[in-house]
């Protein structure tokens, strides 16, 4: 998790869906279930970003703009595509040096 940065660190207490920026899951086996429900929770909690690193697809897909029925704008990256988390968007993440 990317958490929007607090003077206390969270020692006061614990992040809630809107101290998060960007949540990411590493998915090798469990894609269908990171996807499927852990998305739909996230989007219902109002995560803001949340991006599945798919290890066997060797991709990444990134979830945007939170609703209660899930993302409102979805996107597969490829490994020689830049992505940037929306709260830092200078940024860049290519996905294939996560998957070197």
């Amino acid at each position: 998790m990317l958490l929007r940065p607090r003077e206390d660190f969270y020692s006061a207490r614990l992040p809630t869906p809107a101290d998060i920026l960007l949540l990411v899951e590493v998915s090798e086996s469990s894609l269908s279930f990171d996807q499927g429900i852990k998305r739909a929770l996230y989007a219902r909690q109002g995560v803001a970003e949340y991006w599945v690193f798919d290890l066997p697809g060797r991709r990444v897909h990134v979830y945007r703009d939170p609703t209660v029925e899930g993302y409102g704008d979805a996107s597969v990256h490829t490994l020689n595509e830049a992505v940037s988390p929306r709260a830092l968007p200078a940024v860049q993440v290519v996905p294939g040096t996560v998957f070197a």
